[in-house]
C-alpha cells in the first residue's frame, strides 16, 4: 500500500519518485511488467520477415552459378510412371546442346526428350503433337521432363527463339490432370490480356478433345462470366495479375487454389516491367495460405525473355535450391544479325513530316507490312489520323482503350494484310504475333534496350527497322551504338555527336548553352540554367 502510495502522490516532475516501485509490483497491480501480446507478435512476423530476407540471397547465389555448370551435370530420368530410364550419353547431349546454342544448368538434371514418344504423354496427346509437329523444340526438350518430375524450372529465351513454349508447359500440367482430375489443377499467370487470349486458344485446341475445363480471367472483361466459369469447375485457370489477385480477394479462386499443384509465370520480365510484381508475391503468398497440397509436391515453371536482376531475384524467392535452368540462345540481349537497322536523329517536331514520306515510299511496293510502334495513345491515334489524311485510309491503331472485339478484328485485319500499316502502343507491343511484317518503325524510341530489341525483333528476315531518335534519348544513345557495333549495323554521325560529351539546349527563350556531362555519372539529363532574373520573377 505504501508503494502505491509513493506512486499516485509524487509530483509529476519528479520522474525517480514516480517510478520507484519495482517492475513486479506494477505489473501485479497495474499490468506494466510483462510485454503485452501484440508487442510479441510483432517481433515474431519481424524475426519471420528477417529470415525471409536472408533465403533469397543464398538461393540466389546458387542460381548464379547453374549457367556454368555445364561440365558438372549429371542427368537422370525420374517420371511418376514406371518406365525405362533414357540412356543417353554426355557426349551426345552436348552435341545436342551445342546445336541449338543451349545452356543447362542444375543438380540431377532430366535427360532431354529428343522425341515425342519418349515424353511419356498419354496417346491423345501424342497424336495431337505428332499431326503437327515433327520433333520438341529445345524448351520442350527438357520443359516436358521437368514438369513430369516435378521440379521448378527456369527457362530464359527470346521469343523467336520458341514460338511454341506455350507447349512447353501446357502438355505436362494437362497430362498430369488427366491422371488425377479430381486432385490437381493447372495455374497459369501472363503478362497481358492478348498474350493470356493466345495461351487460351491453345489449351481449348486440345482440352475440348479431352473434356477438360478452361477459365480466362483477365482485365477487360465481363467478371461475373469468369467467376461462373471458375465455379464451374475450371481445371486450367489463365489470367492477368491484377484480376487473378481481385478474384482471390473476393474468395472465388479459394477451391481453385486448393488443387493447385503447378504454377507458370510467363513472360515474367514483362510483368515486372508493367509493375505486377507484387500481385505476382500476392498470388503466391494465397497458394501457399489455401493451397492443400504441400510445397514440396508442388512446382513452379517460370519463363522469361531476359535474365535481368529482378527476375533472378523473383526466381530465388519463389523456386528451389534444386531448380533446373534453361538459356536458349545468349543470355544477354541481342538482337538478330538479319536484321537491318536504321537510326535518324531527328528533331520531335519533325518526326511527323519525316514518317509520312517514309511510308508513302514503302507503302508503293507490294505485299508489304509496317509496324509502328508509339509510347502514348494520343501520339498513336494522332499519327493515325495524319496517316490516313496523306492518303492511307487501311491504317489501323491498336492500344489498350480497344475492347476485345476491336482488338480481335484489328488483328485480323493486319494478319491477312487487309490492313498493311498498323500503329501499336508499348502495353501491347509483345502481344503482337504477326508474320510476314516488312518494316518496324519506332516512332518513339523505346525506354530501354531490352524492349528496343523485342521491338525490332517483331520484323521478317532481311527485313528493315527504323528508329527516330531525339534529344531526350540522349541517355540512350551510347547504348544504342554498342547495339549497332555488334551487329555490324552503320551508326549515324549524329547519333555519336548525340553520345558525345557535349550537347545544345534551344530553351524556349531562344538563348543556347552548351553543358558538359560529368562522366562519373552513367545518365544525366541535359538542364538549362536560367538567369536570376527569370527566377525572381517566378518567385515575386
Amino acid at each position: 500500500m505504501f508503494a502505491c502510495s509513493k506512486l499516485v502522490f509524487a509530483p509529476l516532475h519528479c520522474s525517480v519518485a514516480r517510478f520507484s516501485v519495482s517492475s513486479i509490483d506494477l505489473g501485479r497491480i497495474h499490468g506494466f511488467g510483462r510485454k503485452p501480446k501484440w508487442w510479441e507478435e510483432g517481433y515474431k512476423l519481424y524475426k519471420e520477415r528477417l529470415d525471409r530476407a536472408k533465403k533469397p540471397k543464398l538461393i540466389l547465389a546458387k542460381v548464379e552459378k547453374m549457367a556454368n555448370q555445364i561440365s558438372r551435370l549429371s542427368f537422370e530420368q525420374k517420371i511418376d510412371e514406371k518406365v525405362p530410364r533414357i540412356n543417353r550419353s554426355m557426349e551426345e547431349i552436348q552435341n545436342w546442346m551445342k546445336n541449338h546454342n543451349a545452356t543447362l544448368g542444375g543438380k540431377k538434371v532430366p535427360q532431354p526428350v529428343f522425341k515425342f514418344e519418349e515424353s511419356l504423354f498419354p496417346e491423345k496427346i501424342q497424336e495431337f503433337l505428332t499431326s503437327r509437329y515433327s520433333e520438341p523444340t529445345p524448351i520442350q526438350s527438357i520443359a516436358w521432363p521437368a514438369a513430369m518430375s516435378r521440379r521448378d524450372f527456369i527457362s530464359i529465351s527470346a521469343p523467336e527463339a520458341d514460338p511454341r513454349k506455350t507447349l512447353g508447359f501446357l502438355l505436362p500440367g494437362i497430362a498430369r490432370i488427366l491422371k488425377n482430375p479430381e486432385e490437381e489443377n493447372i495455374f497459369i499467370v501472363v503478362s497481358t490480356r492478348e498474350l493470356a487470349a493466345e495461351v487460351c486458344k491453345i489449351a481449348s485446341e486440345l482440352c475440348t478433345q479431352l473434356g477438360l475445363k478452361i477459365a480466362l480471367c483477365r482485365t477487360g472483361a465481363n467478371k461475373n462470366a469468369q467467376i461462373r466459369s471458375i465455379k464451374a469447375g475450371a481445371q486450367v485457370i489463365i489470367g492477368t495479375p491484377r484480376r487473378l489477385v481481385d478474384l482471390i480477394k473476393s474468395r472465388d479462386l479459394k477451391l481453385n487454389l486448393k488443387k493447385t499443384s503447378y504454377l507458370v509465370l510467363d513472360d515474367t520480365d514483362h510483368m515486372i516491367q508493367l509493375g505486377y510484381e507484387k500481385d505476382i508475391r500476392r498470388i503466391y503468398y494465397y497458394l501457399n495460405l489455401w493451397s492443400s497440397t504441400k510445397i514440396q509436391q508442388r512446382h513452379t515453371s517460370m519463363f522469361s525473355d531476359t535474365w535481368s536482376m529482378k527476375v533472378r531475384k523473383l526466381a530465388a524467392r519463389f523456386l528451389s535450391k534444386s531448380s533446373i535452368f534453361l538459356n536458349v540462345g545468349p543470355l544477354m540481349i541481342s538482337v538478330r544479325p538479319d536484321i537491318n537497322q536504321i537510326v535518324e536523329v531527328l528533331e520531335a517536331s519533325e518526326r511527323e513530316q519525316r514518317i509520312v514520306k517514309l511510308i508513302n515510299e514503302i507503302y508503293s511496293v507490294p505485299n508489304s507490312k509496317i509496324l509502328i510502334f508509339t509510347e502514348t495513345k494520343q501520339t498513336a491515334d494522332k499519327l493515325t489520323d495524319s496517316l490516313r489524311f496523306a492518303g492511307m485510309g487501311s491504317t489501323l491503331c491498336i492500344n489498350g482503350d480497344k475492347s476485345k472485339k476491336d482488338r480481335k478484328y484489328i488483328m485480323n485485319e493486319f494478319r491477312i494484310a487487309a490492313c498493311r500499316i498498323l500503329i501499336a502502343t508499348d502495353v501491347v507491343a509483345r502481344s503482337i504475333d504477326v508474320d510476314n511484317i516488312t518494316h518496324v518503325i519506332n516512332y518513339d524510341m523505346p525506354k530501354n534496350m531490352a524492349n528496343y530489341v523485342h521491338k525490332i525483333g517483331r520484323v521478317e528476315r532481311q527485313g528493315k527497322a527504323i528508329t527516330f531518335v531525339t534529344l531526350s534519348d540522349k541517355s540512350l544513345a551510347k547504348k544504342l551504338i554498342k547495339q549497332l557495333e555488334e551487329t555490324n549495323q552503320e551508326i549515324p554521325q549524329d547519333l555519336k555527336d548525340l553520345a558525345s560529351k557535349q550537347v545544345e539546349i534551344f530553351p524556349s527563350d531562344g538563348q543556347t548553352e552548351i553543358l558538359p556531362i560529368d562522366s562519373k555519372r552513367k545518365e544525366i539529363l541535359p538542364r538549362v540554367v536560367k538567369k536570376k532574373e527569370n527566377i525572381r520573377k517566378h518567385f515575386r
